[in-house]
This record gives structure tokens, C-alpha cells and sequence, in this order.
């Protein structure tokens, strides 16, 4: 790292040098030691710097590193970013937050009608990826069987559902752990999987939900 950056002092003392180097040829170096650097501002500041990076790879690297240090203060710099161009740095973000934020305020984020569409499925993503007991939480099965929600994101719901309660990707015990939820589930994803003239994503995504919580795939 000294002969990357040029210079004998201690890399720390140059973080924007580190920052720039997430995207070069040897990320996964400057990557841990920005990890293990501690939380200074000028660490901190030269990873809020690199949200807006032409490479999406140093974005992505900075918002997971903001992650990780779990300091909430950069939660308003990171939001924007659940709608970045690049799939990386969103899905990046969205797990960010997820880490960041209480489930209470993810779930009010969710609910806003504010929050953009596509920054919703972004922290579903990260919400599932960061902590997949959520797919058994009362409160957001509440909200994915919400009616009034856009089709496109009930669909994206339904299919994130699914793919966590697959037989083949959960712990049985803990699907036992609240066997309400999961009946729930199973219950409305029928309703929509036949609902005559309902949309097509929407009946599709629910149909495969219905059958990974264990119902027929049989349609009436």
C-alpha cells in the first residue's frame, strides 16, 4: 500500500488515496484497511465523498464500508443512493440501511408514500439478505399483503417471499416459530395466485409463494 500511494507516511493519513484505490486492481487491500481504520472523521468523510464516485465499484465499496462502521449519522447520505444506476451499489445500500436503521423505521420507510417505488424493493432486498427472520414479522407480512400496493412491487414481494420460504433455503424450526404468519401467507397468496383478472406478475409470484408455503399448485 506505501508503494501504491507513493509514500512512506501511514496510508491512513491520505484516506481520499484509499478511497480512490477501491476501485484499482487491488480493491480487497484498501478495502480492509479502511475497515479496520477506526471511525475518525476523516475516514468518514473520505467514504461520504466516495458516495458519488464515477465508479460505481468505489461507490458500492464506501456505502458497505458506512455499513459496517454502524455509524447512523450517514443514514441521510445513504438514501439517495437506493436509487442509484448501478444494481450493486443499491443492493449495497439497501443492506446498509437495514444494518443501520430499527426495524420499526425501515417498516415506515416502507409504508411512506414518499419513499419511491424502486427504493422499496431495494431495502425488501436488503431487508431479506440482512435479517431474514423479517419474512416471519407480523408487521411486514402486514404490509406485503397490503392491496393498495403498486403491482409491480407486490410482485417483487411475493417473489422475495417465496424465494425465503422455499423448503429448500429455511430452517424448518423456524417456520414452526410462528406457524400464524405462515398460514397467513398461505391464505392470501391463494387469494391473489386465483384471483380472476388480477395481474398477471402479481397472480404468477403469488401462485409460486402459495406453493413454497406448502399449498397446491393446482389452479381452480
Amino acid at each position: 500500500l506505501v508503494l501504491t500511494l507513493g509514500c512512506a507516511k501511514s496510508p491512513l493519513s491520505e484516506p481520499e488515496k484509499l478511497v480512490e484505490g477501491l476501485g484499482g486492481a487491488s480493491p480487497n487491500d484498501f478495502f480492509l484497511v479502511l475497515d479496520q481504520a477506526n471511525n475518525a472523521p476523516e475516514i468518514r468523510d473520505a467514504l461520504l465523498k466516495g458516495l458519488t464516485h464515477r465508479n460505481p465499484k468505489v461507490r458500492a465499496k464506501c456505502v458497505h464500508l458506512l455499513g459496517r462502521k454502524k455509524d447512523v449519522t450517514v443514514v441521510e447520505a445513504l438514501k439517495p443512493l437506493l436509487l442509484d444506476v448501478d444494481f450493486q451499489v443499491r443492493i449495497q445500500t439497501g443492506r446498509a440501511l437495514v444494518s443501520l436503521i430499527e426495524a420499526k423505521l425501515i417498516m415506515r420507510m416502507l409504508s411512506e408514500a414518499e419513499t419511491p417505488l424502486p427504493a422499496k424493493a431495494t431495502l425488501v432486498a436488503g431487508l431479506f439478505q440482512e435479517d431474514p427472520s423479517m419474512r416471519r414479522d407480523p408487521e411486514f407480512v402486514n404490509w406485503a399483503l397490503d392491496s393498495s400496493m403498486a403491482p409491480a412491487l407486490r410482485a417483487f414481494v411475493f417473489q422475495t417471499l417465496q424465494e425465503n420460504y422455499s423448503e429448500a433455503h429455511i430452517d424448518p424450526s423456524l417456520t414452526e416459530s410462528n406457524p400464524e404468519v405462515k398460514q397467513r401467507l398461505l391464505t392470501e397468496s391463494r387469494k391473489q395466485a386465483f384471483r380472476a383478472g388480477g395481474d398477471w406478475e402479481v397472480r404468477s409470484s403469488a401462485l409460486a409463494l402459495y406453493a413454497s408455503c406448502g399449498g397446491s399448485q393446482t389452479v381452480e
